[in-house]
């Protein structure tokens, strides 16, 4: 480390162990000749142990927290959290008089694919429509992985039209750019979704509403052939 500031004559480093895995170093350096002394390295000797250990539950506590808002699968948020999240942006629009619009879509025949090719294949199909959502998402979007096969995505500051047009990519993204799933030496590509939108406030007052409409816009979607894109009825 020395050599990367001419300034420092003198170094210290202490590597950060927990159970023989180095977490980290704790470096102390001065620029005064002969400064640090052996008292000073039995000093950082005897903290770097209790450091180790509070970076480690650290990482572990973002760990956890992970776990706890991530979809284990996709890596996209979680149903509770999705839920939260509406909430909190509805509340937001409402304040602000701006748009908002949910999507919800399902992959066309998830169950019998997974049948036929086993969950772990399921699993890397589910991977790969998240990968097509976080390429086309925003970075003030939010997307879930709801249930299932059942995807659900914020889209904030956004009209019904602005919406559609966000669905329409992501059905011909999954249905032409989406990556091979190799099963038995055989690839696998090009999914369809079934994709409900419904919009605040035009659709819906409340979150759980607003719920209900895009799903029932999926499933008419799901019901009227499969592979396309349903908006909202309104009552």
């Amino acid at each position: 480390f020395l050599s990367a500031d001419h300034d420092i004559t003198s170094e210290i480093c202490v590597p950060l162990l927990k159970e023989d895995k180095v977490l980290g170093i704790l470096n102390v350096e001065s620029n005064q000749h002969n400064r640090l002394t052996q008292k000073d390295v039995d000093l950082l000797t005897t903290i770097a142990g209790p450091i180790a250990v509070s970076v480690d539950n650290g990482w572990l506590h973002t760990k956890i927290l992970r776990m706890a808002t991530t979809d284990a699968v996709t890596g996209l948020a979680n149903r509770h959290v999705f839920e939260q999240a509406l909430n909190a942006e509805i509340e937001r629009s409402e304040r602000h008089n701006s748009p908002l619009s949910l999507i919800i879509f399902d992959l066309d025949y998830f169950k019998q694919f997974n049948d036929q090719w086993g969950h772990p294949a399921g699993d890397l199909r589910l991977k790969a429509i998240a990968d097509i959502i976080k390429h086309n998402l925003r970075k003030y979007d939010i997307a879930a992985r709801y249930g299932g096969d059942e995807f659900a995505i914020i889209l904030t500051d956004c009209t019904q039209q602005n919406a559609l047009q966000f669905a329409e990519r992501l059905r011909q993204n999954a249905q032409t750019g989406a990556p091979q799933v190799p099963l038995d030496g055989v690839g696998i590509s090009g999914y369809t979704l079934s994709i409900g939108i419904a919009s605040y406030p035009q659709d819906a007052a409340f979150p759980s509403e607003l719920l209900i409409a895009a799903d029932n816009a999926a499933l008419r979607a799901k019901q009227q052939g499969r592979n396309r894109i349903k908006f909202a009825e309104r009552s």
